[in-house]
C-alpha cells in the first residue's frame, strides 16, 4: 500500500539499501525489532519494483491484460507474508492482514485515486461493464466472508468444523468464480473491456515501458524470491516484536503488515 502512496520514486530506490541488509541481519546474529525493521524496510521498495515490473509487462499486452497481472502479483508479498505466517503458526497475523489489506486498498488506496483523480481531471471516464463486474464479485466475496461468522454467531454450540467447511467451500466456489470470470474478460467480452483502453490510447501518448518483456519476467522472478527470504526472516520475528513493544499480533497483522 505504502509504494501507492509515496510519490518519489527516487526515495523508493534508495530504500533498496535495506534489502542487503535484511538479508544479513538474522545470519550476522540480530534478532527481534532490529530483522523486522530491516526487512520491513526492504519489502517496501522489493513491491515497488515488482510494480514497475508488472506495469511494464502491460504496456506491451494491453491494460486489460496488464490490470490483471498488476492485481496479481499486487498481491504477491501480501500472500508470501501469509504463507509463511501460517507456518509459525501465527492465525491472528494472518486474518489481520487480510483484513487490513482489504480495508486499506477499498478505503485508503481507491478514495487517494479518487481524490487525485478529481484534482487533476474534471471529468473521469471508467468502463462500465468492467466496474460492474468486479463490483459484482467484491459483494460476493463480501458475503462468502461475513457467511461463515454468521453461522458461528447464529450456533455457537455447534462445532467450528462446519463454519470450517462452509469457509472452505466458499473459498472453492469463490476461485471457480475468478477463473470464469477470467474467461468473460479475456476471451468471451474481450471487446467490452478493450473498448474504452482504445478511446483512451487514441487521446494519450504511448507510454514507454522501462524494462523489456524479457527483464520484466526476470525482475518478477528474482523480486519474488528474495521477497520471500526478507518475508520469511520478518516473520519469525514478529513475536519477539510483540513482546519487545507489548504491541498485540492483531495490530501487526492489520496496521503494519498492510503498508508494505
Amino acid at each position: 500500500m505504502l509504494r501507492s502512496l509515496v510519490g518519489s520514486e527516487m526515495c523508493i530506490r534508495d530504500s533498496l539499501v535495506f534489502v542487503p541488509l535484511g538479508l544479513l541481519a538474522h545470519p550476522v546474529g540480530m534478532t527481534g525489532v532490529p530483522v523486522f525493521l530491516l526487512n520491513f524496510l526492504a519489502i517496501v521498495p522489493l513491491a515497488w519494483l515488482l510494480g514497475e515490473a508488472t506495469e511494464s509487462i502491460a504496456c506491451y499486452t494491453g491494460q486489460t491484460l496488464g490490470g490483471l497481472l498488476n492485481a496479481t502479483f499486487g498481491n504477491a508479498v501480501e500472500m508470501i507474508l501469509s504463507v509463511f505466517a501460517l507456518r509459525e503458526g501465527l492465525i491472528r497475523v494472518v486474518q489481520g492482514s487480510l483484513l487490513g489489506s482489504i480495508l486499506s486498498n477499498l478505503l485508503l488506496v481507491l478514495g487517494m485515486a479518487f481524490f487525485m483523480g478529481g484534482y487533476y481531471y474534471t471529468e473521469q471516464k471508467f468502463n462500465k461493464t468492467g466496474a460492474g463486474a468486479n463490483t459484482t464479485l467484491l459483494m460476493l466475496s463480501a458475503f462468502a466472508m461475513v457467511i461463515p461468522a454468521i453461522f458461528v454467531q447464529s450456533y455457537p454450540e455447534e462445532e467450528h468444523g462446519s463454519a470450517l467447511a462452509i469457509s472452505h467451500s466458499a473459498s472453492v466456489i469463490l476461485g471457480l468464480m475468478y477463473i470464469q470470470f477470467l474467461f468473460f474478460q479475456l476471451h468471451t467480452h474481450k471487446h467490452m473491456f478493450n473498448s474504452l483502453d482504445q478511446d483512451d490510447d487514441e487521446e494519450e501518448e504511448e507510454e514507454e515501458a522501462p524494462f523489456s518483456v524479457g527483464g520484466s519476467i526476470a525482475i518478477l522472478f528474482c523480486v519474488t524470491m528474495i521477497v520471500a527470504l526478507c518475508s520469511e526472516a520478518l516473520v519469525g520475528s514478529i513475536e519477539a516484536l510483540t513482546q519487545e513493544w507489548g504491541i498485540s499480533e492483531a495490530f501487526v497483522g492489520i496496521i503494519l503488515l498492510p503498508i508494505v
